[in-house]
């Protein structure tokens, strides 16, 4: 997914998981998008009930580094319904940069 310079509180839709999916984890990698000496941009990655279900303020895009910490209140989290995921810039860069973020939810489907 491009970045560049992305307000903050802006949410970007990234893909949809089906109704039956339960998640188990998240890799999210992202080149360096804050080439400032002070790196400040943080993402959240969430749903429309709760931004941060998956992710909550991560720095990966502060240096292009890769997390695979799934929050809390994501692990094993059952969607309902067709859900939306959902990128929140939730602090703008100091400096941005043109860069990608890749974005990986793993889980189950229940039968």
């Amino acid at each position: 997914m491009p970045y560049s310079s992305v307000p903050p509180a802006n949410t970007i839709g990234a893909f949809k998981v089906p109704a039956g999916f339960t998640v188990t984890g998240i890799i999210a990698v992202s080149t360096d998008i804050d080439t400032n000496g002070s790196p400040a941009v943080t993402l959240s990655v969430g749903d429309a009930a709760s931004g941060t279900r998956y992710l909550s303020a991560s720095v990966i895009g502060q240096a292009g580094t890769t997390t695979q910490t799934l929050a809390a209140t994501g692990l094993l989290f059952l969607n309902t319904v067709d859900t939306e995921i959902l990128i929140t810039i939730t602090l703008q860069s100091a400096t941005a940069a043109a860069g990608t973020l890749s974005l990986y939810l793993s889980g189950f489907m229940a039968q």
